[in-house]
Parts: C-alpha cells; sequence; structure tokens
C-alpha cells in the first residue's frame, strides 16, 4: 500500500472546505442564521471547530498511525 501524502489530505480538506464553505454562504444567505442570537453563534464555531478537529484527527491516523 502506498504511503498517503500530504497532497492527497490536502485535496480532501480543500475540495470538502470549499463545499462547507458554498453550504455555509447558503445558510446565511437564506437567513435561517442569524448571528446576533448567541444560540446560533455557538453552532456557527462549533460546526467550523468541529471541521477543523476532524481534520487534525483524520491528519493523525493519515500519518502517524500507519507509522507505528
Amino acid at each position: 500500500m502506498p504511503t498517503p501524502t500530504i497532497l492527497s489530505l490536502l485535496y480532501q480538506y480543500i475540495v470538502g472546505g470549499i463545499l462547507f464553505l458554498i453550504g455555509m454562504i447558503l445558510v446565511f444567505k437564506s437567513d435561517v442564521v442569524d448571528l446576533r442570537l448567541r444560540k446560533y453563534r455557538t453552532q456557527v464555531i462549533w460546526l467550523i471547530v468541529g471541521y477543523f478537529i476532524y481534520l487534525a484527527i483524520h491528519s493523525f491516523f493519515f500519518f502517524v498511525v500507519p507509522r507505528l
């Protein structure tokens, strides 16, 4: 099995990030989310933080675990 490269991980998260961004733009343009309310601000922050947490966990299993 070939060793994964940083380019494949970047491709996955750049394409996924673009799709995530398009989804967020659609939500904001449709006025479903009002960032003046704390509830919605917290949800948006958790969505963004969750995306980067998932990136970190995936990177760990992608690069560190196969070398153990």
